[in-house]
C-alpha cells in the first residue's frame, strides 16, 4: 500500500481512474489508479465528485503488468473522513471507517 495525493479522478467507462502523485524518495511520481465498472460504482453511490483533487488517500492493489506505475485498486482509504472503497470478489463496496486522528 502507499499514500497518494489525488490529482484527477475520471468518473468514465468503462473503468473510472484516479490520477494520483506518490512521494518516490523524495521525486513526485504520478500513477494511475483502475477501479471496477462504472456501472456498478454508480450502484453503490460513487459520483464523479466521489474523489476530489487534494484528498489524500491509502492505496492497496495489483500493479499492472505491462504499464509501470498502474495500479488495479483492491482498496482505497480516505483517513480525512473514513471513506473506504474496496473490491470484494467481483462486487465493489464503499463505506466508512473510523476517521484517522487529525
Amino acid at each position: 500500500s502507499f499514500t497518494a495525493m489525488v490529482v484527477e479522478f475520471q468518473f468514465v467507462n468503462p473503468h473510472p481512474f484516479v490520477i494520483v502523485t506518490v512521494d518516490a524518495n523524495g521525486a513526485e511520481e504520478s500513477w494511475r489508479l483502475e477501479m471496477d465498472n462504472r456501472f456498478e460504482l454508480q450502484g453503490i453511490g460513487m459520483t464523479n465528485e466521489t474523489l476530489r483533487p487534494g484528498d489524500r488517500v491509502v492505496a492497496t492493489g495489483s500493479l499492472g503488468r505491462t504499464e509501470p506505475r498502474r495500479l488495479y485498486i483492491r482498496r482505497l482509504d480516505r483517513p480525512a473522513d473514513g471513506f473506504r472503497y474496496e473490491q470484494f470478489g467481483s462486487s465493489p463496496r464503499v463505506g466508512r471507517q473510523p476517521p484517522a486522528d487529525r
